[in-house]
C-alpha cells in the first residue's frame, strides 16, 4: 500500500482547491492508496 499526503494551504473555509483535493484523496482512497490531508488553516 503507498501513502499519499495530501497538502493545502488555503486561509478559505469554503477552499475550491480543498475541495478538489479531498475528491482526488477519495478516490485515491478507493484505488487502495493510504491518504493523509494537511491543512494549513
Amino acid at each position: 500500500m503507498s501513502d499519499i499526503i495530501i497538502i493545502s494551504g488555503s486561509p478559505s473555509d469554503i477552499s475550491k482547491t480543498k475541495k478538489v483535493l479531498d475528491y482526488l484523496g477519495t478516490i485515491l482512497e478507493l484505488e487502495g492508496f493510504s491518504i493523509k490531508h494537511i491543512s494549513d488553516f
